[in-house]
């Protein structure tokens, strides 16, 4: 079993190591196939991105004590799931829609916060 500050360490580790894996990729890498069925690498970037942006949020307000839903989502047993899928997958076609490539900055800069 492994310890929490263990665990942190883990995910500080993996997060570099991301990093540097996207920080690789083209423009045209960013185009091609990704292992999810339909999904382009860069529609996976911009999943991680939005991910990353309700994780630290509500870490962020966990840490102060507000319990509260990150904006524009709805309070958890509030609505249905087909209403969250719906909210979440809007949040990342106007990520992928909107930009790719700064979609790393993005991530990077939320990821090291969380470290």
């Amino acid at each position: 079993m492994t310890s929490p500050e263990q665990r942190v360490e883990l995910v500080k580790s993996e997060s570099q190591r991301i990093q540097r894996y996207l920080e690789d990729l083209s423009d045209k890498d960013l185009t091609q196939t990704s292992a999810c069925d339909a999904w382009e690498v860069g529609d996976v970037v911009a999943h991680l991105t939005a991910s990353v942006d309700l994780y630290e949020s509500a870490i962020s307000r966990g840490i102060t004590g507000d319990s509260n839903p990150p904006e524009g989502l709805s309070a958890a047993g509030v609505s249905s799931l087909m209403t969250r899928l719906e909210e979440n997958t809007q949040r990342v076609i106007n990520l992928r829609q909107g930009y790719r490539r700064p979609a790393f900055k993005r991530l990077f800069w939320k990821v090291r916060r969380l470290d």
